[in-house]
């Protein structure tokens, strides 16, 4: 397994991934848990033999594999997923990437229903200069 992905169990990938603060950090553990988990379901030898533009089908991936790992993957990263997601994402590139705009967007919401009623998220000191450049010339 990749040093990247150190955790004992696919239940930690989810704080894993939400521990990560960039976006790269996030692609390379996502990767990485992706290749190990999909490892027992493909017709291949190792982790490297899967190719990331190469279809998971074509690997060795059945329509009954495809459903187990759909389920394993959602209970792993806490995302609902439907059930042809890998039919309509079959590389692990298209997976990863796929996964990746699910989990912002899950982390996004959440981060919003967080949010105190009544608060405002504080703009940042460069979009305030910014604005008061634009509306006053400042």
């Amino acid at each position: 397994m990749s040093a990247a992905f150190q955790a004992n169990a696919p239940s930690d990938i989810k704080q894993a991934l939400q521990e990560r603060t960039t976006s790269f950090e996030k692609s390379e553990l996502l990767l990485n848990f992706l290749q190990t988990e999909l490892l027992p379901f493909l017709k291949v030898n190792q982790e490297s033999d899967i190719k990331h533009h190469e279809s998971l089908f074509n690997l060795g991936l059945t329509s009954i594999g495809s459903a187990e790992f759909t389920v394993k993957l959602e209970n792993a990263i806490g995302v609902k997923l439907n059930s042809s997601t890998l039919f309509n994402f079959p590389t692990l590139a298209q997976l990863q990437m796929h996964l990746l705009s699910l989990l912002d967007g899950s982390q996004a919401r959440q981060a919003k229903n967080r949010q105190p009623q009544g608060s405002t998220v504080m703009p940042h000191e460069d979009q305030v200069k910014a604005m008061l450049k634009r509306k006053f010339g400042i």
